[in-house]
């Protein structure tokens, strides 16, 4: 919010395509709406296996990314 609204959208943008990068070929993502995703991880065999997915989502998340000059951190919870 206190970048604007086109820093925003370039954010979402941002995020959208590292929840592409970081997911499996039967795993998909969706917005929910705002700054709201959701994954949904298919073909688990145990609990344990989601941990190295989500580990590997979250790093790629909140890797730096530029924007109109200004260099941004986000994080995801």
């Amino acid at each position: 919010d206190s970048q604007g609204h086109g820093v925003g959208n370039e954010i979402l943008k941002f995020v959208a395509e590292r929840l592409q990068k970081s997911m499996r070929d039967v795993d998909f993502a969706a917005r929910l709406g705002g700054d709201e995703f959701i994954c949904v991880f298919n073909n688990l065999n145990d609990k344990s296996d989601i941990d190295p997915l989500i580990k590997n989502l979250k790093a790629n998340l909140e890797k730096q990314m530029v924007i109109d000059s200004n260099t941004l951190i986000i994080n995801a919870s």
